[in-house]
């Protein structure tokens, strides 16, 4: 029991953690997965499927937006702030092999987001204002490999890894308030982007087993791609580390 207390700990910890904590956070896991003693109460079926649902959140940090005054050429950089975005999706983990505690496999699933905020930026004196209007969508399809191990009966840790496609649209609305006093002439325009890029995920999870039809859990995800948009006066890359609850069922059940 006290382990389990020792690892719920360290997931509520790396809800605040950062890109940094992450990597400590998979070591901790693999050296579980391939170090552990803890003995099985009951056995995994080798066709075992997990099917997962994820909710959770990324932060990104944005880039600048430039703004330039028309008659005096003065310029204006608003640095935008960092944001948490959404995310929901589901996932598979298919057991391929192993033996009554380790096992690996095949994962693979889909995680979407969407995004809409607004910001105010003051330009000149207090009286000149640029409302920006900010959305963004991102999808990414990801397929790798897993490996698991069971502590104890009700209680499963995992990591996985692989490639990913991503998709992602963002779009930048600036709209200048009409101010009667305001003599700076603004300009700006809208910025709307598409793309698709590859790049990688590795993710570690652990899974609290009530029955095998409701298993919750927690997982940390990284992402790192070349996805990136191009705003105003700066860019925003895709990449960081995502923070997820789980909610999943086992399709096959214990011996």
């Amino acid at each position: 029991m006290n382990n389990y207390l020792y690892f719920i700990l360290r997931i509520h910890k790396g809800l605040i953690m950062r890109k940094h904590e992450f990597h400590f956070f998979i070591t901790i896991l693999a050296l579980l997965i391939f170090s552990g003693n803890t003995p099985v109460a009951a056995q995994e079926n080798n066709n075992r499927i997990y099917v997962q649902g994820m909710l959770g959140t990324m932060r990104l940090d944005e880039g600048d937006y430039m703004f330039e005054a028309q008659d005096s050429g003065e310029s204006v950089v608003f640095e935008g702030n960092s944001t948490d975005i959404p995310y929901l999706g589901f996932a598979g983990q298919q057991v391929m092999g192993g033996g009554d505690r380790f096992k690996f496999g095949v994962e693979g699933g889909f995680l979407a987001s969407w995004k809409t905020d607004k910001w105010q930026v003051a330009v000149k004196d207090g009286t000149a204002y640029v409302r920006i209007e900010n959305s963004m969508f991102l999808g990414d399809l990801f397929l790798g490999g897993f490996t698991s191990m069971d502590m104890g009966s009700r209680l499963r840790v995992y990591l996985g890894g692989g490639p990913l496609v991503i998709y992602g649209y963002r779009k930048i609305d600036p709209e200048e308030d009409d101010d009667p006093d305001d003599d700076l002439d603004i300009v700006y325009k809208d910025t709307y982007e598409s793309k698709w890029n590859v790049g990688v995920y590795a993710r570690a999870g652990i899974d609290f087993i009530v029955t095998d039809a409701f298993i919750f859990g927690l997982s940390v995800r990284g992402i790192k791609t070349n996805l990136e948009f191009n705003n105003l006066g700066g860019k925003t890359q895709v990449e960081g580390v995502q923070f997820l609850f789980t909610l999943s069922a086992a399709l096959s059940g214990y011996d």
